[in-house]
């Protein structure tokens, strides 16, 4: 299996150097080196420091599933399947452990569904993609970081109220398109932060008619940097940030 396209998006952000102990192999079809049928079943067998790689299959791809292991979890050509039936549920990460997701879309519209808590090692989400829906929009937060040392988003696509929430954590995004992602109705705000530290890089922040505002912050040290590449807008009209306290660069 070559891994050569996937794994170096792995490591943009030096989240950590521990090498994988085994590699495991998931397809719903089987075949040859198949491990497992479902991502879960993968997770459950796999200790801190394995690889899952997730394989599509027609119809089939990847469901959600709660962890608390330091694991990488790839999918394999960048765009695997990923039906958000259940959460998922990143808790109780240890110190000096990594867990890492990569590679995944939803290919039924709606939002992601993941709840980063209590984490003291690196959580990384990169290259995930999710379409608003039209008839029912998420009013829920999308991806949820709560008590967690350090968290970082690139290339991340969703929406929701807000697309993300964050509290008393270390929180990184580059280049996420968070808020309206296709027909225009996305909802509640980009960010939500209460006494966190929240580093945003290159923001495609378009947020949908529902929203106050992009982003709400309260007791939080926001940074925001990026090029002529980057916005962020509020096609309601509302403000564009809104801080009850902290500070903002």
């Amino acid at each position: 299996m070559k891994l050569s396209y996937l794994l170096p998006a792995l490591f943009t952000f030096s989240l950590g150097t521990a090498s994988a102990q085994q590699t495991w192999t998931v397809n719903a079809l089987g075949g040859p080196g198949v491990d497992f049928p479902n991502l879960p079943a993968a997770v459950v067998a796999a200790s801190s420091g394995d690889t899952i790689l997730v394989q599509s299959a027609i119809g089939q791809g990847a469901v959600g599933f709660t962890t608390s292991k330091g694991l990488t979890i790839v999918g394999v050509g960048g765009d695997v399947p990923l039906f958000m039936s259940t959460p998922i549920v990143v808790q109780g990460l240890a110190a000096g452990d990594s867990f890492r997701m990569v590679g995944f879309h939803m290919p039924q519209e709606g939002a992601l569904d993941i709840q980063i808590t209590d984490c003291l090692g690196q959580v990384h989400l990169e290259k995930l993609t999710a379409q608003e829906t039209p008839a029912f929009p998420n009013l829920t937060p999308s991806i949820e970081v709560t008590n967690s040392a350090s968290v970082s988003l690139r290339e991340v696509t969703t929406f929701g109220v807000p697309a993300v929430k964050v509290s008393s954590s270390t929180l990184s995004l580059v280049q996420c398109q968070l808020g309206v992602t296709g027909i225009g109705l996305g909802g509640g705000a980009a960010i939500q932060g209460l006494a966190s530290t929240i580093q945003v890089t290159e923001p495609r922040f378009h947020t949908g008619m529902g929203a106050t505002e992009s982003i709400f912050v309260d007791a939080c040290n926001l940074v925001i940097a990026g090029d002529g590449l980057g916005y962020i807008n509020n096609i309601g009209g509302g403000d564009v940030i809104t801080s009850a306290g902290g500070a903002i660069t």
